[in-house]
């Protein structure tokens, strides 16, 4: 199902839930350890250490811990986004506002940083929901082609 097709009122919440499966699925990817063992394990608290109460902000920021769901779906969406960002006409632009605000990037920073404050919030949001729905859809193609193919095979 396209996003087209949905209805206006469920519109925003579905929306939602695209964008933080994409989120979930970068947030996943970062939290596996590097192969080969190079760099810190990241079960240690590098860089996240508060050293005064200024630094806190309220509270220490929680690590993301993936669940098995995040972890199954990881590589079919990590798929997807690879997909999108070498085959889409703005595919590297989109990516970068993607992981940006998968992990809670301010928009002012992605438009100061990648668009020289040039581009607006809403012209960022507008591209990261086109992107999210291309994406989620490129999986959903991949799901209903593996289970045609399993078809084909059982039935021939």
């Amino acid at each position: 199902m396209t996003l087209s097709q949905i209805p206006s009122e469920q519109y925003e919440e579905t929306l939602k839930a695209m964008r933080e499966r994409c989120y979930r699925a970068i947030k996943t990817m970062n939290t596996l350890q590097a192969p080969m063992g190079k760099g810190f394990p990241r079960s240690w608290a590098v860089g996240e250490v508060v050293r005064s109460r200024h630094e806190d902000y309220g509270g220490i920021k929680r690590r993301f811990v993936p669940s098995p769901r995040d972890l199954e779906d990881m590589p079919k969406v990590m798929d997807a986004i690879a997909w999108y960002k070498a085959h889409a006409k703005h595919g590297e632009r989109d990516y970068r506002i993607l992981v940006s605000r998968a992990f809670d990037r301010p928009w002012y920073i992605i438009a100061e940083k990648y668009f020289d404050g040039s581009v607006s919030e809403r012209s960022l949001r507008r591209w990261l929901d086109r992107a999210v729905c291309e994406i989620v859809e490129t999986v959903g193609k991949a799901r209903r082609e593996v289970v045609s193919s399993y078809a084909n095979i059982i039935g021939g």
